[in-house]
């Protein structure tokens, strides 16, 4: 039976998703709804000679320098804006992002950052939605199945992604992320995170 419904999923998948392409990743910033706060987040850093480093003889290896072996992971800095040339920086944390995620939230206060999907991967992996504190430490991570509305297989799906979100928006005061999800076939319906609980409530 298990069998049968992995096979039946499979060819779900394959009739149902399409083709997509990613661009490379950049330096992004956030901010928040009031501008008092800005996020920049640099994706993972891979030098462009690594690989031939890596695929490098032992005697050859050492004609490289660090720069070309030194991988710098995803991270990002939030900053408090004081003015167009006056900001003051309050925290400098690697993100749990492979590469990077695809779009991030700031609350006016600062206190708290969630980002949302991963880099040519939409929908999938342990840090669909990533939350961190006032420090810039990670609270809670969250796959998309221990949020999602609908079940997996109703989303649209290409090669590298689940296509499940429609919107994210900061709503009461800051306190709550409205997370809009929507079907392959146009349906749509809202969850809802709390920001101080870090924990989903689904919309009434």
């Amino acid at each position: 039976m298990r069998v049968v419904l992995i096979i039946s999923f499979l060819c779900h998948w394959t009739t149902n998703s399409l083709a997509d392409s990613w661009a490379n990743p950049k330096v992004t910033r956030y901010f928040s709804e009031d501008s008092t706060h800005m996020l920049k987040v640099v994706p993972k850093f891979i030098p462009d000679n690594y690989y031939k480093w890596f695929n490098a003889k032992p005697k050859k290896k050492e004609k490289f320098s660090v720069q070309d072996t030194t991988i710098i992971p995803c991270y990002a800095v939030l900053y408090q804006v004081n003015g167009p040339k006056d900001t003051v920086e309050i925290w400098n944390k690697k993100l749990i992002n492979r590469i990077a995620p695809v779009s991030a939230l700031v609350s006016n206060d600062g206190s708290r950052v969630v980002t949302l999907d991963n880099w040519h991967s939409m929908g999938y992996g342990l840090d669909v939605l990533a939350a961190y504190n006032e420090k810039g430490e990670l609270v809670k991570r969250f796959q998309l199945d221990h949020f999602s509305i609908f079940p997996l297989n109703e989303y649209e799906f290409s090669v590298s992604s689940i296509w499940w979100r429609c919107g994210a928006d900061m709503l009461n005061e800051q306190r709550k992320i409205k997370l809009c999800m929507r079907t392959s076939d146009d349906r749509s319906g809202s969850t809802y995170f709390d920001l101080e609980t870090y924990e989903f409530e689904k919309a009434p």
